[in-house]
Formats: C-alpha cells, structure tokens, sequence
C-alpha cells in the first residue's frame, strides 16, 4: 500500500489518513452537513 506523509517543521513524519485535514473536514461535514456548513458560515462572519 501507499505511504503518507506530512509536513512538520521536523520534516517529513508518516502520516495516518484518518489525521489529515481533509479527511476530518469530510468526515465532520458527512456526520453534520448543517451544522458544518453552519458553522463554517459562522467562522467567515467572524
């Protein structure tokens, strides 16, 4: 299988997908799409 990395200012470090950015992102808006976009809307008027 493929491996993943990220970006720390340590380097490059093994990464699982389920910690990235975009999968939280995806997970949470699938689990709440209301609620994500309500706050995310929340954030930009901010």
């Amino acid at each position: 299988g493929a491996r993943l990395f990220r970006i720390s200012r340590f380097g490059l470090e093994p990464a699982d997908f389920r910690d990235t950015d975009h999968f939280r992102m995806l997970r949470d808006f699938s689990n709440d799409p209301d609620g994500f976009l309500a706050e995310a809307l929340y954030e930009d008027e901010a």
